[in-house]
C-alpha cells in the first residue's frame, strides 16, 4: 500500500493555518483588552475633570465678572461718548 506524500500538505497547512488565526485572535482579544482598560481610565479622568470644572467654574466666572466690569466700563464709555457726541 503506497501513501501519498500530497495527502498530508494540505491537511497541515490548514491545521497551521487554523492556529495561526486562533493566535491573531487571541492577540487581538488581549489588545481590545488593553484598549478598554485604558478607555475606562480616560473616562473616569475626564469625569474628574469635569466636576473640578464644574465646582471652580461659577466662582471664576463670578470674580472675574465683578474684576472686570469696572474695568469695561472705563473702557467701554469712551467708545460710547465719541459714537453719541458726532451725532
Amino acid at each position: 500500500m503506497l501513501i501519498r506524500a500530497d495527502f498530508f500538505v494540505p491537511t497541515f497547512s490548514n491545521n497551521t493555518r487554523s492556529q495561526v488565526y486562533s493566535l491573531i485572535a487571541q492577540k487581538d482579544a488581549l489588545d481590545t483588552k488593553k484598549i478598554a482598560v485604558l478607555t475606562r481610565r480616560d473616562s473616569t479622568d475626564m469625569r474628574s475633570i469635569a466636576a473640578v470644572t464644574l465646582v471652580f467654574l461659577p466662582g471664576t466666572f463670578t470674580s472675574v465678572r465683578k474684576i472686570l466690569t469696572p474695568a469695561l466700563k472705563a473702557a467701554i464709555l469712551p467708545i460710547q461718548q465719541v459714537t453719541y457726541s458726532s451725532n
